[in-house]
């Protein structure tokens, strides 16, 4: 597994090798976020330009309480599953976090946020065996309040996840 790059600063990599190989993991990492309220992201999306979620999408969704779960790469806004209500949805994202966990991970972290209270995220269905399984397998699962940016653009309240791992694609 690559080491964290202050680690690799201290064992002497040059900062521009340390540059190269963060820009080599690029490719890894596989992030998700599961928005509250589907209308407020298609608002904020097309203000930027972003077109992945459309309107007859955002009706269905808030009439039938179904939730995207969003996937960013390459500069480019993906919906990678649409699921029936945001804790569903939100386990799911973890299901998959688990099993990315279990295949191998190429850096030993699971990121965690959350728009809100971070006592809300910690409720969420399946948090606890992840957090179990994340103890187990020495992989560190760091949690934040997601950052006024990311706040702005996918709501309050809107839980997003991120791993490094090649092998892993979103069920």
């Amino acid at each position: 597994a690559p080491l964290h790059r202050s680690a690799q600063i201290r064992n002497g990599v040059v900062a521009g090798e340390v540059r190269q190989r963060v820009k080599g993991m690029i490719e890894s990492v596989r992030a998700y976020a599961v928005p509250q309220d589907t209308y407020y992201v298609r608002a904020r999306g097309r203000l930027k330009g972003d077109r992945s979620v459309g309107w007859l999408s955002a009706l269905l969704a808030s009439t039938l309480d179904i939730k995207p779960v969003l996937t960013a790469r390459n500069n480019r806004t993906e919906v990678v599953a649409r699921i029936r209500g945001f804790d569903a949805a939100a386990e799911r994202v973890i299901a998959n976090l688990r099993r990315a966990v279990e295949w191998g991970l190429d850096a030993p972290y699971v990121v965690l946020s959350y728009a809100g209270d971070l006592e809300l995220m910690r409720m969420l269905p399946g948090y606890s065996e992840l957090q179990d399984l994340c103890a187990r397998q020495n992989v560190t699962m760091l949690e934040s309040v997601m950052s006024v940016t990311g706040g702005i653009h996918l709501g309050p309240g809107t839980f997003s996840a991120a791993v490094l791992a090649k092998q892993h694609e979103f069920q």
